[in-house]
């Protein structure tokens, strides 16, 4: 995908966001607080809208399969960073979310028309251990977010992938300049 298309492939989406709005609102209300989910709003939309700083990025070529593995805080912000825009960047994408949120998650994806959209992301909810030797065993990257020893357990099943851990809680991943 160019990266034209991925900026208009963003405009779109931060299009759904801002006229499904009140339904993401009362969506994501049955899983966090008011105030959290203005401000995951917020993000989410600031990265949709200013994709355009990191399209020499995401111009690099394609891979064949990215595993992700998103958080339990802010399903919609994690749903965009860790499976929409690496999924431009990939032919397909198998997301696990954790067990608590994955009617939001399903909810927000049939608002966001993500099946049309993006349909080479499809989620699995089957147990980790399975998702690791379906998935995770063959996948060209693996992006987790989690306890780091879980990390270690899953990272053992893809020794030959690129595996971006992304921590617990409130952690950064840091990429220097001499990342490829």
């Amino acid at each position: 995908m160019s990266t034209e298309n991925i900026a208009n492939q963003c405009s779109i989406f931060a299009n759904i966001i801002e006229s499904n709005r009140e339904a993401l609102i009362n969506e994501l209300l049955e899983y966090e607080s008011f105030e959290t989910i203005n401000i995951e709003l917020s993000h989410t939309l600031d990265c949709l809208k200013n994709i355009s700083k990191e399209l020499k990025w995401l111009d690099s070529g394609k891979v064949n399969l990215l595993c992700a593995v998103i958080p339990i805080n802010l399903p919609l912000y994690s749903l965009v960073i860790f499976a929409i825009i690496p999924g431009f960047m990939a032919n397909e994408v198998i997301v696990r979310s954790p067990l608590l949120i994955r009617g939001v998650l399903h909810n927000i994806s049939r608002l966001l028309n993500l099946q049309r959209l993006m349909p080479h992301i499809k989620f699995t909810n089957i147990e980790r251990t399975l998702f690791s030797e379906a998935y995770v065993s063959v996948a060209d990257v693996v992006i987790f977010t989690g306890r780091y020893k879980n990390a270690k357990i899953i990272q053992k099943t893809c020794p030959n992938s690129l595996f971006i851990y992304d921590g617990a809680g409130v952690n950064p991943l840091v990429i220097t300049d001499s990342a490829d």
